[in-house]
């Protein structure tokens, strides 16, 4: 049986394609379980402390002004993430199927031959 470089073309970037899927899949449950069961999971302890201005006054900044600023940076990455998965299904998904439904044709071909 004679492997052409077309053949190996079409599995490497199913297999490449279905890898980016299967990983894109899995952050998304992944991201499910952080917003509906481990709330907490990508927050970090705070306690107040001053910081210098740049006119060289200090302020304090409160836990509940740090706590305020992860839940908002957590909102934004969380919303980066889920666009990022979804992003790579879309495209990676139609180009395995396509590729898979090239490799099915030629193999269904082979076999009549």
């Amino acid at each position: 049986m004679k492997i052409s470089i077309r053949t190996l073309y079409m599995y490497a970037v199913s297999f490449i394609s279905l890898f980016i899927v299967i990983i894109s899949f899995i952050s998304l449950v992944n991201l499910g379980l952080k917003v509906a069961f481990f709330k907490d999971s990508d927050f970090y302890p705070v306690s107040s402390y001053e910081k210098m201005l740049e006119d060289g006054s200090n302020v304090v900044v409160t836990e509940e002004e740090q706590l305020k600023e992860q839940m908002e940076n957590v909102s934004r990455q969380r919303k980066r993430d889920l666009s990022q998965a979804i992003a790579q299904i879309l495209v990676g998904l139609p180009v395995y199927l396509y590729h898979w439904t090239i490799i099915k044709k030629d193999s269904e071909k082979r076999h009549e031959d």
